[in-house]
């Protein structure tokens, strides 16, 4: 059975949901840079960076 609904008929995602697809979605790059970058951090001087800090710092800049 094929739809009867065309194209221009069809629902296409709210531009709000999108956006916030994507703003999750850079969320979860920073944090993965982050991570990375503290994982480098530790091995080449001994500090270390908070995870939970870091989450909780991109978790306020998205709202």
């Amino acid at each position: 059975m094929t739809s009867t609904r065309s194209p221009a008929t069809r629902r296409a995602p709210s531009p709000g949901s999108r956006g916030d697809a994507a703003r999750l979605e850079v969320a979860a790059a920073t944090f993965a840079a982050v991570l990375l970058y503290q994982e480098n951090l530790w091995q080449l001087t001994g500090h270390q960076i908070d995870p939970d800090a870091v989450a909780e710092l991109i978790a306020h800049s998205l709202v």
